[in-house]
């Protein structure tokens, strides 16, 4: 029995990796594709991130029923859920956790599955934290919902946390980023 690559320590170690530095750099398109083994990379990112304390609402039916008792994550609705995975051009639904000022750290990541990161019709200039100046990121089929809900949550240190990515690659637009959208 072969073993996916997303499900190998290994592999899940690089790809965490490589969200960490997409973290630390909002905007930086990090490729995930050498340790995707042909795999959708938000199945890849989630198989990183997730364990049995981790609670998901895949708001879209991205996953497939063999793939959660692998994760290890308890299906939540959107208000609960630690994580949302989510299709980037459809619309949000639900109210993600923000957090609380005593603990901030309990809000919700999404999860945008998108057409293309860094390149498409689609421009976000991010600066803040871990941007020297500016960086301008390249994308396709991020729907302008998502960034209204993201812009609604955020009331410091209050927000979510998005992590965007395609078949291939992860970037990361955390609370801390400031984002001006370019036609």
């Amino acid at each position: 029995m072969k073993i996916e690559a997303i499900w190998q320590p290994e592999n899940q170690q690089r790809i965490f990796r490589a969200l960490m530095e997409a973290m630390a750099r909002p905007g930086s398109v990090h490729c995930l594709g050498n340790w995707l083994d042909g795999t959708h990379g938000y199945r890849g990112v989630l198989a990183s991130l997730l364990d049995i304390q981790s609670t998901l609402s895949d708001c879209h039916n991205l996953l497939e029923a063999g793939d959660w008792p692998l994760l290890q994550a308890r299906p939540e609705v959107v208000e609960k859920a630690d994580y949302l995975l989510c299709r980037g051009n459809a619309q949000p639904s639900g109210d993600p956790k923000v957090g609380t000022l005593s603990c901030p750290d309990q809000s919700a990541t999404l999860l945008v599955q998108i057409e293309a990161l860094g390149h498409g019709k689609q421009t976000l200039v991010l600066r803040g934290p871990g941007i020297k100046t500016s960086c301008t990121l390249q994308l396709e089929g991020f729907g302008a919902g998502w960034l209204e809900l993201r812009e609604q949550s955020l009331s410091f240190p209050l927000g979510i946390d998005i992590i965007l990515v395609d078949q291939h690659s992860v970037t990361a637009i955390p609370r801390t980023s400031r984002l001006e959208v370019r036609s």
